[in-house]
């Protein structure tokens, strides 16, 4: 029995069962069905720890089928962690249920080898931009995902030539004005997806005079935990720690807000491991998510639009549910001249992303996603902003397929190009 297992059974305990989970939960107003909501669903792995009930492959979807995206906590009296608690009970799962071999050798064997990682990416991305079969042969190392792999290539509209890591030319010339030392953290889908946004986040930092640093990391672990592999997450983790440790950096900025969480939680990940439990702890301290640290160190540069617009803001899970950092970017927003923020309805709910949930549980993303869309018409919006790469692959989707004329933006892109 794992120790992580064991925490997760102490904390299903706590739940009370009061059922206020259930108007907060993406999944359980989509099915109305008790194994879809946090109570329902701690009970099953209650259940499972205390033998009352066998794990089979019918324990499968309840646990999976869960956003993660914490949003159960905020009704619940006892404040039950369920993702904590999920995220253990697919641990468990895949060690008495056997894990998919090509998700273990994603986790284990590309994501900590960014040239490997880095060669299949250019074939996906050639693959999208010929239309020729390489995206589809790139795609069957993500096989895991059976009929629903169709999905993938629909979700991103375009895929970029050259990625983050190859366009250093394009950055900002490096300050040697401020003593703080910042560390940029380079998250996947900025590197993959979303090259523009990474280079916005340095060039934004370096025309306020700071020093940035890129560093050569790898994944940070977050989507290995999700399945359930937490050894692949540690073994990420600590590859990680190595890499800040050796930068000699102050600061170590994210400005995708699944990366900048799950980098703060290595103290938990690793808190056990009397070799790793203090660096991780040292290094946790040191993250900060790029809302956080322009609110709290921005030097005096103006923000203008170069028209006037209206803005709406979403929430993404990990920033706003986990890390508590909702103001900040709304006061980033409300700094730039020319521009009217509105408020999105349900901006805290999950847009349906949640990662490759999209993928794996296309359906119910696609409802929960719908719903999204429906509350960002009644803003009248120009833009919509998050602060995760992974919502902007959502949403982008979601204003193509429901036909909703707004653009979707990262908030850096949107404050690099207001200076």
């Amino acid at each position: 029995m794992s120790t992580q297992w064991q925490h997760a059974y102490e904390e299903a305990i706590r739940c009370i069962r009061c059922g206020y989970c259930q108007p907060t939960c993406p999944t359980y107003v989509m099915t109305g069905m008790e194994h879809s909501v946090a109570r329902g669903r701690n009970f099953l792995a209650r259940c499972v720890f205390e033998n009352e009930i066998e794990l089979t492959k019918d324990f499968k979807n309840p646990i999976f089928e869960c956003l993660l995206c914490g949003a159960c906590n905020q009704n619940c009296a006892p404040v039950v962690k369920t993702q904590d608690i999920m995220m253990a009970a697919r641990e468990n799962y895949i060690q008495k249920m056997g894990q998919p071999h090509l998700q273990r050798f994603v986790f284990r064997e590309l994501l900590p080898n960014p040239k490997r990682m880095t060669r299949l990416m250019k074939l996906a991305s050639f693959g999208k931009r010929s239309g020729l079969s390489g995206l589809v042969q790139a795609l069957r190392v993500f096989g895991w995902f059976g009929k629903n792999i169709a999905n993938m290539e629909e979700l991103l509209s375009s895929f970029p030539k050259r990625f983050f890591r190859e366009r250093a030319n394009e950055l900002e010339n490096q300050s040697q004005k401020t003593k703080l030392k910042i560390g940029y953290f380079v998250g996947c889908g900025i590197n993959y997806a979303f090259p523009d946004v990474g280079v916005a986040t340095v060039n934004l930092l370096r025309k306020n005079n700071y020093q940035v640093d890129v560093l050569e990391n790898v994944c940070c672990g977050l989507p290995a935990a999700g399945y359930g592999d937490a050894a692949a997450a540690k073994m990420l983790a600590q590859k990680n720690i190595e890499t800040i440790e050796q930068s000699g950096c102050d600061i170590v900025i994210s400005e995708c807000g699944s990366c900048s969480s799950f980098l703060t939680d290595y103290k938990h990940l690793l808190g056990d491991d009397e070799a790793w439990g203090k660096r991780a702890e040292k290094v946790s301290t040191q993250i900060k998510d790029i809302n956080v640290f322009l609110t709290e160190f921005m030097a005096d540069k103006k923000f203008k639009s170069a028209e006037p617009m209206t803005v709406t803001y979403h929430d993404p899970c990990h920033l706003g549910h986990y890390m508590k950092i909702t103001k900040q970017p709304r006061e980033l927003i409300r700094q730039i001249d020319g521009i009217e923020f509105q408020e999105l309805p349900e901006a805290n709910w999950c847009c349906g992303g949640a990662g490759t949930y999209n993928i794996a549980h296309n359906e119910m993303s696609m409802k929960i996603l719908q719903r999204k869309m429906e509350n960002l018409k009644q803003t009248e919006a120009n833009m919509l902003v998050t602060s995760c790469p992974g919502c902007i692959v959502q949403l982008s989707y979601g204003v193509r397929k429901f036909n909703v004329p707004v653009k979707v933006r990262h908030i850096v892109e949107l404050l690099n190009d207001s200076i």
